[in-house]
């Protein structure tokens, strides 16, 4: 009995020994825990947001763009370089608007964190160009090092949306769009077939940056080649209007006999 107890203390003089040496003695394994690298959940974080969110796509509005690197303790870092740059939705870079700041490197705009951690840049919307300028588009920030796989980004969404033709002022010099669309009906101006409309309108001076339809029943669109479908027999009048991009507009029609 004394020899069992006198091995258990020896075991727990053991134990005691080993205990400020971890896993380093007694034969455990060594478990490795490398020091902390790199950006982490509980490290730095980089907020980025964009004021106003939705702007009008008609080559002057504008929103501000805002990244907020935070450090461990929860405090805006100072000094850090944060790069912004414009892409896609589907976060390809595109050249969808300008972006401004201090300086740039390619098409990245470079800005330096203030005493709160926070770096800008202005956004500019392009002009309208197409038929349809209501999309969406991400910017994103990247903190500044030297080695791109150990930075870190997050990215704002900016939706861009079609301008309403009365915020153009009007120009004196300015010659209005011509309106003429063509009307194609391969089975005929019957009952439930597809007629297609295709918009032949110009603009000597400028571009044509709207579109509107009205079919005369019920629907209509803002694409240059639309269609639609009758149900009902009778005469309807499409009319057709183009808006250039000094805010002229006009319009065209014409009467469907539908049997």
């Amino acid at each position: 009995m004394r020899a069992r107890i006198g091995r258990l203390r020896g075991f727990r003089l053991l134990l005691a020994a080993c205990a400020p040496l971890a896993w380093l003695a007694c034969g455990l394994e060594g478990i490795e825990i490398p020091d902390l690298d790199g950006p982490a959940g509980l490290g730095f974080n980089l907020r980025v947001s964009a004021t106003p969110d939705i702007v009008l796509a008609d080559g002057n509005s504008t929103s501000l763009v805002q990244g907020r690197l935070i450090g461990p303790d929860g405090s805006g870092v100072a000094g850090r370089q944060i790069a912004f740059s414009i892409s896609n939705a589907e976060g390809q870079t595109a050249d969808i608007g300008t972006l401004t700041g201090p300086s740039s490197i390619g098409t990245a705009v470079i800005a330096i964190t203030n005493g709160q951690g926070i770096a800008q840049a202005t956004y500019t919307a392009p002009p309208r160009m197409d038929a349809n300028a209501n999309r969406e588009i991400l910017i994103t920030g990247r903190t500044v090092g030297d080695d791109a796989n150990g930075q870190f980004s997050s990215f704002a969404v900016i939706g861009l949306r079609m301008p309403d033709p009365r915020l153009f002022p009007p120009n004196p010099d300015n010659d209005p769009p011509v309106c003429t669309f063509a009307i194609e009906a391969p089975n005929g101006f019957n009952v439930n077939q597809t007629i297609i409309f295709d918009s032949t309108s110009s603009d000597i001076d400028g571009e044509i940056i709207r579109y509107e339809w009205d079919f005369g029943n019920g629907t209509g669109g803002t694409s240059p080649d639309v269609a639609t479908v009758y149900r009902t027999a009778g005469t309807y009048t499409v009319g057709h209007q183009v808006t250039d991009n000094n805010g002229a507009q006009s319009s065209c029609f014409a009467v469907l006999l539908i049997q």
